[in-house]
C-alpha cells in the first residue's frame, strides 16, 4: 500500500474512532442538540463564547464550579465563527473538536514524514495514537487543548 493510501485510511479511521462517541451519546441517551454537548466543560464554554456577545451583561470571568474561569482565544474564536447564534455555537462544538483531531493525525503524519520515519513506522505511530483514550477524550469533548494541539502541529 503506497503512502497517500496509508494516510487516507488513517484519517478515515481517526474520524470513525471520534465519531464513535459522539454518535453513540446522540443515539443511545435520546439527545437532541438543546441538550448535546454533554458535559460541563462544552457547556461552559458556550456560556463564555455567549458573554462575549456584545448585549449580554455578564462579566468575562464566569464563577463555575467555585472557580473563577477567564475568557481566552478559544472562546474568542468560537464566538467570532458562530457571531452569537446558539445553534452553530452547538454544532461548532461538536463539530470542531472532530476537525481538529483529524487535522491533528494529517499534521503528525507531516511532521513524521519530515523527520524520514518510515511508511510503517509512521502508520504504527499514528493508529496507536487515534486508538489512545487520550486522543479520544481530547477530541471529543470540546476544549481549548483539541485547537492549541493543531496550532502547535501546524507551528512545527
Amino acid at each position: 500500500m503506497d503512502e497517500k493510501k496509508k494516510l487516507w485510511l488513517l484519517l478515515g479511521i481517526a474520524l470513525c474512532v471520534l465519531l464513535l462517541p459522539v454518535t453513540t451519546r446522540f443515539l443511545f441517551t435520546n439527545a437532541s442538540l438543546e441538550t448535546f454537548p454533554f458535559g460541563s466543560q462544552p457547556a461552559l464554554h458556550i456560556m463564555l463564547a455567549k458573554t462575549l456577545a456584545p448585549s449580554t451583561s455578564f462579566s468575562p470571568a464566569v464563577l463555575f464550579e467555585g472557580r473563577t474561569v477567564h475568557v481566552n482565544a478559544f472562546h474568542y474564536f468560537i464566538f467570532f465563527i458562530s457571531q452569537g447564534n446558539d445553534t452553530l455555537l452547538r454544532w461548532e462544538l461538536i463539530v470542531l473538536p472532530l476537525i481538529s483531531g483529524v487535522l491533528s493525525v494529517f499534521l503528525f503524519q507531516r511532521l513524521l514524514a519530515a523527520f524520514s520515519f518510515s511508511s510503517s513506522t509512521q502508520f504504527m505511530t499514528l493508529l496507536a495514537l487515534i486508538l489512545s483514550p487520550t486522543f479520544i477524550s481530547t477530541f471529543t469533548i470540546a476544549s481549548p487543548d483539541s485547537l492549541a494541539i493543531v496550532v502547535l502541529l501546524a507551528g512545527a
